[in-house]
C-alpha cells in the first residue's frame, strides 16, 4: 500500500531540515549511522520482500522476527506495514520513514528517522537483511521498538503478539494432544496454508545437538507432500530467524540439508521447494520430527474458522471497541463475581435461512460452528510491559429471563455455555460456538487489571444476530 496523502503531509511537517532527526526516540549509547552512510545505493527493498531476508543479531526478539519472516512472503501484508515508496537516498530523500502497526482495530502510524545502531566496524548492531544494501528489516525493527517504547521493550514475547501488530489477523494457538498423529497435524497445516493463514512455532526446550536451539521462535514457510524414492513423505519448511549467521545451527535429522534422502527427490521438486545446501537458517523436517520439537504453534488467519472451510462467508460481522476498567480483581481465579466488572453485551441469534446464506445455497455439510468470537487486548509495552491480562469469553443462555440484569443475585439464573473455559494470559482469545436461536449474554471478561486497557471484540456469524451493550450495575 503506497503512502497516503495525509501521511505525506505529516512527514513533510516533521522534517525541519534535509535529514530528519527523531527527537521522540533518542538512541541508546551506540553509534548511529544512516543507510546511505553505510553502503552505496541503499534501498528499502531489493527485488521485493522475501522470507530469506531476515538475520537476527543482538536482540532477543525472535518472536517478532519469526512473524516478520512469514509476513514477508505476502507483499500485500508487508506493504501495509511498510509503504514501499520511501527512498533511502536521492532527490526525494529526507531521512524520515513511516510504518504502520495494527492495535485493537486501528493501524497506528509510527514515524522514525533512518539512523541505525552500528559497531565501530560499521556493522549493524540489531537485525539486518541478507543483502547489504537492503534495509527494510532493521528499519521495521526500529519502528517496532519505538512503537513499544524502546529496543529493550521488545526483548522476549510470543508470536501471537507480533501477528496482531503486523497483520490484524485472527490469531489462535494450537494445543495439540500427544496422541495427535502426524497425518492429523499435517492436515491442519495444509488446510491453514491453503486458506492463507500464517504459521509460527516455538521450541521451549529445543535440542541443540539436533540443531534446534530452545527458548526460540521459528517460522513455518511451507508444507509439502513429496515423493522421495518409493516413499511419500510429509515435509515442513522451517526458518530460524538467525539466518545466515556464523553461529546459526540447523536441523541435523531426516531431510536436513545434507541428508542423503534428498537424492531420492527429483531436481524439479527440490527447486520448487527452494532446497539448498546452505547455512541460511532454512531447513526441512518430516512432520513426525516436527511434532517432537515444536509444541508451540500459532496461526494467524484473515478469515474466521467455522470448522468446515475458512472461506465460508459470515452473514454478519460486528467489531466492538471498548475497555476494561483499572483495578479489577477477584480472590477466586475464575470467580463469577468478577464477570460483573467486565463489559456485558446482549447477543440475539435469529433463525437462519436453511436454504441460502448471502444468496447462495448452503453446503450439504453444515459448518461445525455458527458463531466465532475473538477478543484481542491492547498491545502497548510502553504502558503494560510484557503483561498480558488473563482474559476469556463467556456466553450464557438467558433462558427467557432477558433483559433481566446479570447481577450477583441473578447470576445463577444464567446457563453458562462453553466459551473460553479458563482465562488465558494471551494477546487474544477465540471462541467457536454452535448456538441455537435465542438470547444470550456475552461477556469479554478480564480476571485482573492494573491499568485500564482497551480491547477489540470481533464477532462473526453465519446466522442473523444482533449485539448491543448492556448497562452495568
Amino acid at each position: 500500500m503506497p503512502l497516503k496523502e495525509e501521511e505525506t503531509e505529516e512527514m513533510q511537517a516533521l522534517v525541519a531540515e534535509q535529514k530528519y532527526v527523531d527527537e521522540d526516540f533518542p538512541p541508546p549509547e551506540e553509534r548511529w549511522m544512516r543507510p546511505h552512510e553505510l553502503v552505496e545505493n541503499p534501498k528499502m527493498f531489493v527485488d521485493g520482500p522475501s522470507h530469506m531476508d531476515i538475520i537476527q543479531e543482538n536482540l532477543g526478539d525472535c518472536w517478532f522476527l519469526a512473524v516478520a519472516t512469514v509476513v514477508a512472503q505476502h507483499p500485500d501484508l508487508i506493504y501495509q506495514v511498510i509503504p514501499a515508496d520511501q527512498p533511502l537516498n536521492g532527490k526525494d530523500y529526507k531521512g524520515i520513514l513511516i510504518f504502520r502497526f495494527w492495535n485493537v482495530g486501528k493501524w497506528t502510524r509510527v514515524y522514525i528517522d533512518d539512523r541505525l545502531a552500528v559497531t565501530k566496524n560499521k556493522h549493524l548492531v540489531y537485525g539486518k537483511c541478507t543483502r547489504k544494501n537492503e534495509f527494510w528489516l532493521p528499519l521495521l525493527e526500529k519502528a517496532f521498538a519505538k512503537f513499544h517504547g524502546g529496543y529493550h521493550k521488545i526483548q522476549g514475547g510470543y508470536c501471537d503478539q507480533a501477528f496482531l501488530c503486523l497483520t490484524g489477523y485472527i490469531c489462535h494457538q494450537l494445543f495439540f494432544e500427544p496422541s495427535m498423529s502426524e497425518k492429523e497435524l499435517f492436515g491442519i497445516f495444509t488446510r491453514e496454508v491453503q486458506n492463507n493463514s500464517l504459521i509460527a512455532v516455538g521450541a521451549p526446550e529445543g535440542d541443540r545437538k539436533q540443531g534446534i536451539p530452545g527458548r526460540h521462535a521459528y517460522s513455518v514457510t511451507g508444507v509439502y507432500t513429496v515423493r522421495a524414492g518409493d516413499n511419500i513423505v510429509r515435509l515442513v519448511r522451517v526458518r530460524n530467524p538467525w539466518g545466515a549467521r556464523a553461529t546459526t545451527v540447523e536441523w541435523k535429522g531426516a531431510f536436513s540439508d545434507n541428508d542423503p534422502k534428498w537424492t531420492g527427490v527429483d531436481k524439479e521438486t527440490r527447486k520448487k521447494l527452494e532446497y539448498l545446501k546452505s547455512q541460511d537458517g532454512q531447513f526441512f523436517m518430516r512432520m513426525s520430527n516436527f511434532l517432537k520439537h515444536f509444541p508451540m504453534i500459532w496461526f494467524a488467519s484473515p478469515f474466521p474458522d467455522f470448522g468446515d472451510n475458512y472461506q465460508t462467508t459470515p452473514l454478519q460481522t460486528y467489531l466492538i471497541s471498548s475497555s476494561w476498567d483499572a483495578d479489577i480483581s477477584t480472590e477466586d481465579d475464575f470467580g463469577r463475581e468478577v464477570f460483573l466488572k467486565s463489559p456485558q453485551y446482549s447477543l440475539t441469534i435469529g433463525e437462519s435461512d436453511q436454504q441460502k446464506v448471502n444468496g447462495e445455497e448452503e453446503n450439504e455439510i453444515a459448518p461445525t460452528y455458527d458463531v466465532v468470537i475473538e477478543v484481542a487486548q491492547e498491545q502497548n509495552r510502553k504502558e503494560f510491559g510484557h503483561q498480558q491480562y488473563g482474559i476469556c469469553i463467556l456466553v450464557m443462555k438467558v433462558g427467557g429471563k432477558f433483559p433481566r440484569k446479570f447481577t450477583a443475585e441473578t447470576m445463577e439464573d444464567f446457563q453458562f455455555f462453553k466459551g473460553s473455559e479458563e482465562p488465558e494470559r494471551s494477546s487474544s482469545v477465540t471462541s467457536k460456538l454452535k448456538l441455537d436461536s435465542g438470547e444470550y449474554l456475552l461477556i469479554p471478561a478480564v480476571m485482573q487489571t492494573y491499568k485500564s486497557r482497551q480491547f477489540l471484540m470481533r464477532i462473526y456469524s453465519r446466522k442473523p444476530i444482533k449485539v448491543a451493550a448492556i448497562e452495568r450495575q
